[in-house]
């Protein structure tokens, strides 16, 4: 999800999860506990629903328009991902940094972090890739 660079009336940061579990009904009920849980405990509200195929955790009351697979800096970072990847992840680094006024100006030319965690035959796998504006 993004941050919205020049919205004043955000104050937290938002965020989505998105999963492709094989048993939809499972995973949705383990999100909707983790969805309560989260809320119980801090200030956030987060809510957990299927659509379709997938299971989406987020605190975003209006997510945005279009689709992430379409961000350009989402497809740069997350290029080369194992297909077969337990998890991978994206963070907008461009976003948050342009949202917050503290942020180094250094980090106004960061644009995304993309990684990912699997396996490869027997071995745990690792790998990012942080992409430069």
């Amino acid at each position: 999800d993004s941050v919205p660079a020049n919205d004043p009336n955000v104050s937290q940061a938002l965020f989505t999860l998105l999963s492709h579990p094989d048993d939809v009904t499972s995973a949705l009920h383990t999100a909707q506990i983790l969805a309560s849980l989260l809320s119980e405990q801090g200030n956030l509200s987060v809510t957990a629903a299927a659509h379709g195929s997938s299971v989406v955790m987020t605190n975003d009351t209006k997510p945005g328009s279009g689709k992430l697979a379409d961000d350009a800096s989402f497809k740069t970072a997350l290029s080369g991902v194992p297909a077969k990847s337990v998890i991978a992840g994206y963070v907008n680094i461009g976003a948050l940094a342009a949202a917050s006024p503290a942020a180094p100006a250094a980090a106004k030319h960061l644009d995304g972090l993309g990684f990912y965690v699997g396996t490869d035959a027997s071995s745990p796998v690792f790998g990012a890739k942080l992409t430069i504006k």
